[in-house]
């Protein structure tokens, strides 16, 4: 996780990510903890098959470890159209994950696929108009040929 330089793989400064005891304090008070990839990584379509294993098959054993419990949720890194490929899909689907997030903003229901969830991003420092917008469900309705355009790609 951490570099001598006390920078993470994707040149976050190590000390803006959580100490493997505050992940574990967060499991232990009820919250769910999930996979976001290795090295922060968008799962494109250019990886090698050895880099989609190591990004998810390999950061869910990290972070397992780590946690000392059972991980099953995955959240996709990124949220453009590239950053979603088929082979991941797979191997998400292949790993048994209960659970995978998108950012690809759209009301979740009961008849929502669980590796499909399609999340919506609010920044803290948005102001409250814009959240309001997100959040009324109208960019929920600008997302959707963009989710068409991922759920093609993704089951090809």
């Amino acid at each position: 996780m951490n570099q001598a330089d006390g920078l993470t793989v994707d040149g976050t400064p190590a000390a803006d990510y959580m100490a493997p005891e505050e992940l574990r304090d967060l499991v232990r008070r009820g919250h769910v903890v999930g996979c976001h990839t290795h090295s922060h990584v968008r799962l494109a379509d250019t990886l090698t098959l050895k880099q989609y294993e190591d990004e998810i098959v390999g950061a869910r054993a990290r972070l397992a470890e780590i946690l000392g419990a059972e991980v099953d949720t995955f959240c996709w890194v990124g949220g453009e159209e590239w950053a979603y490929s088929s082979t991941a899909q797979r191997l998400i689907e292949a790993e048994g994950f209960s659970y995978s997030f998108m950012t690809n903003l759209q009301t979740i229901n009961s008849e929502t696929h669980p590796l499909w969830l399609q999340r919506t991003n609010i920044e803290a420092s948005w102001p409250m108009r814009q959240v309001r917008t997100y959040l009324s469900g109208i960019m929920d309705l600008a997302y959707r040929g963009k989710r068409n355009r991922i759920e093609q790609r993704l089951s090809a």
